[in-house]
């Protein structure tokens, strides 16, 4: 497996030589933190800058055929995903599996140590009833976006349709996340059998996710030829 932490000790150093003050942590996650890397797994990274500071660090190569991420995270960011504010479904195991490469002060340190502490609250039996309330606030934007795709498909427009597909899966899986935190913990698309620790789980989920990956290419299509589509489990 190739050395992929000898080009991390390199952006690291580069990045505290020419921005040490501004740069409170950099970290790494995805499937090195987690243990489940191959020999062609990316390494992802991240870097928590102060407000509005080192941006020119962002940066995204391939190096031996491998790619490589390193792009900046603000404070604000992190902590709405650790508050369940943001995207947990599918953000979380970037704070919560993340491994620091480098912290400026242990009181930086002690602050991102705090959010991965409220992720493990919240996924645990004490957080329940806070996610179940955030799940239900998901759902509205859920129903939001079912009006939206009934909407483009009463009309034929296919590129509503199709976004409004995507934007429905988007927060079908947030919905879920939040609903049951622990499931997508590495990204559903990178292991379904996560699925499968669902408490209630509708009949073929999986099936159906892997539809809407397709909809957006089928919508178009049938825009373009005069028929009709709705996506698999959508009313008629």
């Amino acid at each position: 497996m190739p050395d992929v932490f000898k080009v991390a000790d390199i952006l690291v150093s580069h990045a505290v030589k020419a921005h040490k003050n501004d740069i409170a942590i950099i970290a790494y996650y995805g499937s090195y933190a987690s243990g489940h890397a191959s020999p062609t797994s990316d390494l992802d990274m991240f870097y928590i800058p102060d407000e509005g500071k080192a941006r020119t660090l962002c940066t995204q190569f391939v190096l031996d055929g491998l790619p490589y991420d390193f792009w900046p995270v603000s404070w604000a960011f992190a902590e709405k995903i650790a508050n369940a504010k943001h995207s947990f479904g599918v953000a979380a195991a970037i704070i919560a599996d993340a491994h620091v490469l480098y912290h400026r002060s242990p009181e930086d340190l002690d602050r991102f140590n705090a959010l991965k502490a409220r992720i493990a609250e919240l996924t645990g039996p004490e957080g329940r009833k806070a996610m179940v309330m955030q799940a239900l606030e998901e759902y509205k934007t859920t129903l939001f976006q079912l009006g939206q795709m009934r909407l483009a498909a009463d009309e034929k427009d296919a590129i509503g349709l199709g976004l409004g597909v995507q934007g429905f899966h988007r927060q079908r899986l947030e919905f879920s996340g939040v609903g049951e935190p622990d499931l997508f913990y590495q990204g559903v698309g990178a292991n379904f059998g996560q699925l499968e620790r669902l408490a209630v789980r509708p009949e073929g989920l999986e099936q159906q996710i892997l539809g809407d990956s397709r909809s957006l290419g089928e919508a178009q299509d049938a825009a373009r030829s005069g028929g009709e589509w709705r996506p698999a489990g959508f009313p008629g």
